[in-house]
């Protein structure tokens, strides 16, 4: 998929749940993954910032059995899913490298080529029902 399109529809991806991507940028293919809590998602690219390899082995298995926390398959380390910090193991007090995703007409939309780098590009956004947002 190119920079800037959709991602998916919020529905397709189950509330507590997270699902993988693959993003054509300028540079390369980025592999990015988004978790979804409500209406509400966060999104990283998904390479673990201790190592840099892929913190799912398993497509798609990015969280810990409970749900809650980020998982790096490789070596076990736990990230916040709300701002990527590494809670526990070898990268601990790193974080996950944001990816500026938005949520409009009922998808999530990768926002990297759209949006420059400001607060409207956070890899956090609410459903577009909020008229405020």
């Amino acid at each position: 998929m190119a920079a800037g399109g959709r991602l998916a529809a919020l529905d397709e991806i189950p509330d507590g749940q997270a699902r993988g991507y693959a993003i054509s940028t300028p540079t390369g293919v980025a592999s990015i993954f988004v978790v979804r809590r409500g209406n509400w998602v966060h999104a990283y690219e998904n390479s673990c910032p201790h190592v840099g390899t892929p913190l799912d082995w398993i497509p798609d298995d990015f969280l810990d059995r409970d749900q809650r926390h980020v998982v790096c398959a490789t070596h076990g380390a736990i990230f916040r899913v709300e701002d990527g910090v590494c809670l526990a193991g070898p990268c601990q007090g790193d974080q996950l490298e944001p990816w500026p995703v938005i949520i409009r007409e009922g998808g999530i939309w990768d926002a990297s080529a759209t949006l420059p780098v400001t607060d409207e590009a956070l890899p956090t956004r609410r459903n577009d029902g909020d008229p405020d947002r």
